[in-house]
């Protein structure tokens, strides 16, 4: 409610033990680095223009605001679609069925979130589905987020989901949108 989003879901892993972001390197917001050097390959960017990529592990965070990136989120899980081509999935563990939240991007502004969030970490979508689903979306790209019991997604206020571990847990970081007026 104090950002007024419309639309608002889980972003990063994290570890519990310190609370801190668990995957990306690289941190970024409103243009200005956070933290990090360079990136690890597991940060989401988007640009200044509205565009989703993942950049290739060793990318200098500099060099990453030098291209228009004006955030990052990091996630373990897989980049899905990169330049409308998928990627291989193959070497993910828990590539099954499972709780999931994925962003995917047909083009700057225009975007889809997925949450597959199923109570008690049953059932759910395997990364192949979300592929699929994307790809008949029309996604030039597409990143599988933080899923298991961080898989929420509230709308106008209202989880639409049931978390697998039964209730909404703290996350590190999260995804919002806001109504255009």
């Amino acid at each position: 409610e104090r950002l007024g989003a419309a639309l608002i879901t889980n972003g990063s892993y994290f570890s519990y033990e310190t609370g801190q972001p668990a995957c990306a390197s690289v941190f970024i917001n409103k243009g200005q680095v956070i933290s990090g050097s360079s990136a690890n390959g597991k940060e989401v960017c988007l640009l200044s223009d509205g565009n989703l990529f993942t950049p290739e592990a060793g990318t200098s965070a500099q060099a990453l605001v030098d291209k228009g990136v004006i955030a990052t989120w990091g996630t373990a899980d897989p980049l899905l679609i990169q330049n409308s081509q998928r990627v291989s999935t193959s070497a993910q563990i828990n590539g099954g069925t499972y709780p999931r939240t994925a962003i995917g991007c047909v083009e700057p502004g225009e975007y889809y979130i997925v949450t597959a969030g199923t109570a008690a970490y049953t059932g759910g979508l395997s990364f192949q589905d979300l592929q699929d689903l994307f790809t008949d979306l029309g996604c030039n790209y597409a990143r599988s987020l933080d899923g298991g019991g961080s898989s929420s997604l509230v709308f106008n206020g209202k989880l639409l989901n049931t978390p697998a571990a039964g209730e909404q847990r703290p996350v590190v970081d999260f995804l919002y949108f806001t109504e255009q007026k």
